[in-house]
């Protein structure tokens, strides 16, 4: 999601409005990125990634149960 509003400055990048709707396609190690704006039908471009709230990836379930990890302290005999 856009955080905050960008207006390009070429031809290859994507303007952005708060709250629009933002794909990364691929990101930059100087800052930028490419995607894809949900919001304004599709239109793809380069952006400041500072522009957009980053989220974070999801846990990998690993399929060994719970999630939530027990204390180590107290141990109860089976």
């Amino acid at each position: 999601t856009a955080i905050y509003a960008y207006e390009p400055q070429a031809s290859d990048e994507l303007a952005l409005r708060v709250g629009d709707q933002i794909v990364t396609l691929q990101e930059y190690d100087d800052g930028w990125g490419y995607g894809r704006n949900l919001s304004s039908g599709g239109q793809e471009g380069v952006f400041p990634i500072d522009c957009i709230a980053k989220q974070a990836a999801p846990a990998k379930d690993t399929g060994k149960g719970s999630k939530n990890r027990g204390s180590s302290l107290y141990v109860s005999p089976n």
